[in-house]
């Protein structure tokens, strides 16, 4: 009786232990994103001293928590900065997204590409080189099952708000013939609706344009549309509104 007693005193205490890691770890990553939010791109300059102790926390020795913290906050800090990341692109941020779009964790995934995607919106064209590569690592997530678990349906949520980013913001890289079909499929959004604004922000610009790539996806897009109208979809009645008059107008 008594190993096993010291046995659940240990499992309570590394329990303890790990709640108030992740607590630490959760306010740092809060800090740190601020950062940029109350000094501005300015905050750049300080990249090379910030980044390295951040993205050690993704490697893969890690835990998933950690992992997860680390990619959640390189892309609070990343969508604050927009282009001026670009010094620190290449050589501290792609290669961790990439790592983390590839991680069995779908927490990390989810973070992962919402860093990607943010990313494509503050660097646009500059990357065109390597958005073969960000829709190569972002494709398998769209196959993740949404029903399975509410990280799961976020990581599908936010690799659709990723690609629509990377369509907005740098068009001739993106095969949107290819990609189209795809994103379609995977929405309305089912648990991230913060990225609503994101997605039918770049459809309903498709449309505006008469893009003959979404136009060959009409039936798609109704039926997106349609769902996205509905009281209960979790689109924000501004956007409702749009989608509505919009779909008014679908042959």
């Amino acid at each position: 009786m008594a190993d096993e007693d010291e046995d659940d005193e240990f499992a309570a205490a590394y329990a303890d232990e790990m709640e108030d890691h992740d607590s630490f770890m959760t306010s740092v990553c809060d800090l740190v994103g601020s950062f940029p939010r109350v000094i501005g791109a300015d905050f750049a300059q300080y990249l090379p001293q910030f980044l390295p102790p951040i993205i050690a926390f993704a490697k893969s020795s890690r835990p998933a928590s950690d992992r997860s913290m680390s990619l959640g906050c390189l892309g609070e800090v990343c969508q604050e900065l927009g282009g001026a990341i670009a010094s620190q692109w290449a050589t501290m941020i792609l290669p961790v997204v990439l790592a983390g779009m590839a991680d069995p964790d779908d927490n990390v995934k989810r973070n992962a590409v919402f860093c990607a995607g943010v990313c494509c919106e503050g660097l646009t064209t500059t990357i065109s080189d390597v958005y073969p590569q960000l829709l190569q690592s972002i494709s398998p997530l769209f196959s993740l099952d949404p029903q399975k678990t509410d990280a799961t349906a976020a990581c599908v949520d936010n690799a659709a708000a990723a690609v629509c980013r990377m369509i907005m913001f740098n068009l001739p890289a993106v095969p949107l013939s290819e990609v189209l079909p795809v994103v379609l499929r995977s929405l309305p959004l089912k648990n991230d609706y913060t990225e609503n604004e994101t997605v039918y922000k770049c459809l309903l610009g498709l449309m505006s344009s008469n893009n003959a790539d979404l136009a060959n996806n009409v039936p798609e897009l109704k039926r997106v549309f349609t769902e996205a109208a509905k009281d209960d979809s979790g689109v924000d009645d501004e956007w409702k509104q749009q989608i509505k008059a919009a779909l008014a107008t679908l042959p």
